[in-house]
């Protein structure tokens, strides 16, 4: 059983059992069937994908998860959505992938286990990888050239409305030309 805070420092916990899986894949119409994570489910992409990206679907399925604790709680989901910041959302996540993978270990279903092992791996990778590039300096510059680039396209223009209006004017009839 894995665990995540909300934004209160309240303590919910994850945990994949037969059962909750069942009554997730239900409760949701078939939308989360978590037995099949590389499946297409949603939109033509692998739920396991889905939920790594799509923050508004693995709420959804969160709340699935949570729902009875929940519900002992006296919490909604409205009330639960309100004490899920973003990096609480994202603890959420990893806790849920860690509970995904160990679900599939215990079941001794060790291909489904490293295919979410590797989903896992390769998003850490990619976060990396984007950090790194967002320190460097480059992109610092690149400020400077959209902004170039859009003042020479904006002088471009009025430019050349400026000179349309005239030709326009120079072809208006005047008050003494009758």
């Amino acid at each position: 059983m894995k665990s995540f805070n909300d934004k209160e420092e309240g303590k919910w916990s994850i945990e994949l059992t037969i059962g909750a899986v069942m009554r997730v894949k239900s409760e949701s119409d078939g939308k989360f069937d978590l037995f099949r994570p590389e499946a297409e489910q949603i939109d033509g992409n692998s739920l396991s994908a889905v939920l790594l990206e799509d923050f508004a679907a693995f709420w959804e399925l969160l709340w699935h998860l949570i729902e009875p604790q929940a519900t002992k709680r006296e919490t909604t989901a409205e009330q639960f959505g309100e004490l899920m910041a973003s990096d609480c959302l994202v603890a959420a996540q990893l806790a849920f992938f860690d509970e995904w993978h160990d679900f599939f270990l215990q079941a001794m279903k060790s291909d489904q286990a490293k295919a979410l092992e590797k989903l896992m791996k390769y998003r850490q990778t990619a976060i990396k990888l984007v950090e790194e590039k967002m320190k460097d300096p480059m992109i610092d510059a690149l400020d400077d050239k959209v902004e170039s680039a859009m003042s020479r396209t904006l002088n471009a223009s009025v430019g050349s409305l400026g000179e349309s209006l005239g030709e326009i004017l120079d072809h208006l009839p005047t008050a003494n030309s009758s």
